[in-house]
């Protein structure tokens, strides 16, 4: 009993209140608590302050290293869960942007920016549905939300839901005709009309994207493709742009119009200052070359035109800056080499393409979707990677990659989550061959039909396959390879 009043006694004085008076000793506690409480939350406004600091400077790793701080201090902090979000979308960590876009939300379940952002991460990842519904639920919470209705639009857009689509457009430039992004509700919207055929409409919406942000390279990009499609321009459309008031070549169509846009473009989108859209800008002047050189007599001419544009884009699309971007540049470049008979080139370009082909398929940042995406987007890379491993020799390894990707395409046809691909390898074909049977088994790739020829009983060495490659029309002395299994 003398234990417990001595406790009794003491306990005002181990919280650091000096009285014992019981009247006293509630209002101290109850202030203690409060100052306690204060001190957490300014630590964690001071964390976040610093992480946003941070952010701005571009030093995400970092930034997030403080809302984590702040989060740890109060871990109902859920603009700075959002922070956090935002900061991993930018490192295209978009799984772990999706989480912290989920605890933000589970703290406050209407807080729209967080659904917005949690859409964005789900767009990029291709996990389409779920991003329509994270937009949806921002809409629902803050229904004059027009960067949710606009990101909702492309999705919907991108799905060839154009009805969906337009609506969304159509509704976020309702609510604010001039909300900050509403360049990509015009560009979305040009789209879907330029999807549709309606082309000179397209153009229109692209010229109303441009007036809002003139260094919009993608509205440039987009005007072009329909200006070249379009036979005639309208001579009386409902707005008529700044931009083709000072430029009237603007109101070209065809192959002129489309040069014209891209062309204007590159006014707006320099080298130093907009290197992604300057090198896009490039490599759509080259193509619109090649492609008007197909079928051409003089052919040659605009392709070497082509050549010397996409050379011109590899200044800034560089595999380190742009490596996707990259890929479908090398891409467009071999086939314009391999068409001028510069085989040699075209080849090592060919060798290069693969190998960052494979440095994107296998880089740990890349979630499996990501990689799914890849692996569709650049599929002919794939293919490449055959005809390379037949130049160097390594048939059987070239056949076994061949019939990989044939069941890789194949199993995502039929089963589009399915991530487990059965593949044979070369002597499982073997087994299906007897002594008066063989298989003969053609590979076609974007530059060259590969045949190879298994009779029965060939040992699982690499190079003793038959095979023989020929080029497509318009690489016209491509050597003939063949070897024996």
């Amino acid at each position: 009993m003398l234990q417990q009043d001595h406790t009794v006694q003491s306990f005002p004085q181990n919280l650091g209140i000096e009285t014992n008076k019981p009247k006293r000793i509630i209002p101290e506690l109850i202030n203690q608590v409060s100052t306690v409480s204060q001190w957490t939350i300014n630590a964690a406004e001071v964390w976040i302050e610093k992480g946003n600091q941070l952010f701005h400077l571009r030093r995400y790793e970092e930034a997030i290293a403080s809302y984590d701080k702040a989060v740890e201090i109060k871990p109902d902090y859920y603009q700075a869960w959002y922070n956090r979000g935002v900061a991993l979308g930018l490192l295209e960590r978009y799984e772990e942007a999706i989480a912290s876009y989920d605890k933000a939300v589970e703290i406050k379940p209407d807080y729209h920016e967080a659904w917005c952002g949690r859409g964005v991460a789900l767009d990029q990842l291709g996990q389409y549905e779920e991003a329509i519904a994270s937009y949806d639920k921002a809409i629902k919470f803050k229904p004059d939300f027009p960067e949710a209705w606009t990101n909702r639009g492309l999705i919907l857009e991108n799905l060839h839901r154009y009805k969906e689509a337009t609506a969304s457009f159509k509704r976020a430039l309702e609510i604010n005709p001039n909300f900050p992004e509403v360049y990509n509700a015009w560009n979305g919207l040009g789209s879907i009309y330029n999807s549709l055929g309606q082309f000179e409409d397209a153009i229109s919406a692209y010229d109303q994207a441009l007036k809002f942000k003139s260094d919009y390279h993608q509205a440039w990009l987009n005007r072009g493709i329909a200006a070249g499609k379009s036979f005639s321009y309208n001579p009386f459309p409902s707005t008529i742009s700044a931009i083709i008031i000072q430029n009237p070549s603007l109101n070209e169509r065809g192959y002129k119009g489309e040069l014209a846009s891209y062309q204007e473009g590159l006014k707006y989108c320099q080298q130093h200052t907009h290197p992604e859209g300057w090198g896009m800008l490039h490599q759509y002047i080259g193509k619109t070359h090649y492609f008007q050189g197909v079928g051409e007599p003089n052919y040659r001419e605009y392709w070497r035109e082509a050549e010397s544009e996409y050379r011109q884009a590899l200044i800034t699309l560089t595999q380190q800056t742009f490596p996707e971007l990259h890929l479908k540049l090398v891409r467009d470049l071999i086939r314009v080499l391999f068409g001028l008979n510069k085989d040699d080139e075209a080849k090592r370009w060919r060798r290069h393409g693969v190998e960052v082909f494979r440095e994107l398929i296998n880089s740990p940042q890349k979630s499996s979707g990501q990689k799914r995406q890849l692996e569709v987007e650049f599929s002919g890379f794939s293919q490449m990677r055959v005809d390379v491993l037949v130049e160097d020799r390594y048939f059987v390894t070239a056949l076994e990659v061949a019939e990989r990707n044939k069941n890789l395409y194949l199993t995502w046809i039929l089963d589009a989550q399915n991530e487990h691909i059965l593949s044979p390898s070369y002597s499982e074909i073997q087994d299906l061959i007897n002594p008066t049977t063989a298989i003969i088994y053609w590979h076609l790739s974007p530059f060259a039909l590969t045949t190879f020829i298994i009779p029965p009983g060939a040992p699982h060495s690499q190079n003793n396959s038959t095979t023989s490659s020929t080029s497509p029309p318009f690489s016209q002395q491509s050597p003939t390879l063949k070897s024996k299994i």
